[in-house]
C-alpha cells in the first residue's frame, strides 16, 4: 500500500474561521473545516489510503489526489552507483564540511550493507537518508539526515523504523548511535536508552577514571583508539546538566550522549 504526503508546494495553516490549504505552485487556496485538522496533520506526516477514518476524510483525500496535491513517499535502499548524489545531500544537510567518516569508507560500507543505507524519497526527490554498518556485536546507526524543508513531519522516525526493520531481517539484536545535543530527545522518544561518552587523551585516562570512580560514576566500558580513551558511563536520563558538569571537570576531546536499543 503506497504512502502519500502533501507535495512540497502545499502548505496549510489555521485561520480564524477555517483551515486554509495553499497551493503555492498554482496560486490557489482551499478552505476546510476545523474538524479536519488532525487529518491534515496525518497527511503531512504521510498516510496510507486505507487509514482514513471517515467517509469525509476519504473524499477529501480523493480530492487531494485529483488536484495533484499529493506526492508518494518511499523508503528504499540507495544503490552504490547513486552514492555520490547521496553524499552531496548529506554534506548539505548534515556534514557542512565536518565529516565524521570519509566518502570512500562510507561508499565501501554501502556496497557491503546495501539494506542499511536507505533513502526517503518524495516522488523521485531524495529528502532523507539513514546509514549504518556492523560494529563488533552490534549495528551502528552512523548518520541520519532529513532535508530542512521537511523536518518535524515524522520522516526521521520513519527512516529509523525502516532501518530497525532491516536490521532485524539481518539478525542484528542491538543498534547503537551517537547523537548531537539537538537530536537526543528524538532518539529518546523512539525508545533508545542513553549513556554518556567521554573521550580523553590516553595519558589522562587513569586520572579521569579514578575521579569518576571516586564520584561513584558507573562505567559501562572503556576503549582506546588513536591514543584517545573512550569512557562510557551509565545514566538514568538525558541529564544535560551532568553532561555540562563532566565537560567542565575533565575538558574532554569530545563528550556526548550515546544511545542503544535492543531489537
Amino acid at each position: 500500500m503506497r504512502q502519500y504526503t502533501f507535495s512540497k508546494h502545499i502548505k496549510f495553516r489555521k485561520e480564524a474561521d477555517c483551515l486554509l490549504i495553499c497551493d503555492c505552485k498554482l496560486l490557489r487556496d482551499f478552505k476546510v473545516e476545523f474538524e479536519f485538522e488532525n487529518f491534515l496533520n496525518a497527511v503531512n506526516k504521510g498516510i496510507k489510503e486505507n487509514t482514513t477514518h471517515t467517509e469525509k476524510e476519504r473524499l477529501l483525500l480523493k480530492d487531494f489526489h485529483s488536484m495533484r496535491m499529493l506526492s508518494a513517499i518511499t523508503i528504499r535502499p540507495i544503490p552504490s552507483e547513486a552514492f555520490q548524489q547521496t553524499d552531496r545531500f548529506m554534506e548539505q544537510q548534515l556534514y557542512h564540511g565536518k565529516r565524521p567518516r570519509t566518502y570512500e569508507f562510507l561508499l565501501e560500507k554501502c556496497k557491503e550493507n546495501p539494506t542499511l543505507f536507505l533513502g526517503l524519497y518524495l516522488d523521485d526527490e531524495l529528502i532523507g537518508v539513514i546509514q549504518g554498518f556492523p560494529r563488533d556485536d552490534y549495528l551502528l546507526m552512523s548518520e541520519l539526515a532529513v532535508d530542512t524543508r521537511f523536518r518535524k513531519r515524522s520522516f526521521g522516525a520513519q527512516l529509523v523504523k525502516a532501518f530497525e526493520t532491516n536490521a532485524k531481517k539481518l539478525n542484528y539484536t542491538k543498534i547503537k548511535l551517537g547523537a548531537e545535543d539537538t537530536a537526543t530527545l528524538f532518539y529518546y522518544s523512539l525508545g533508545y536508552k542513553p549513556s554518556l561518552f567521554l573521550q580523553v587523551p590516553e595519558k589522562k585516562q587513569e586520572e579521569v577514571i579514578n575521579k569518576l570512580k571516586k564520584d561513584k560514576q558507573e562505567i559501562l566500558g572503556i576503549s582506546l583508539v588513536n591514543h584517545l580513551a573512550g569512557i562510557e558511563l551509565v545514566v538514568d536520563s538525558l541529564d544535560q546538566t551532568k553532561l555540562a558538569s563532566l565537560k567542565k571537570q575533565f575538558s574532554p576531546v569530545s563528550a556526548q550522549f550515546l544511545f542503544s536499543k535492543d531489537l
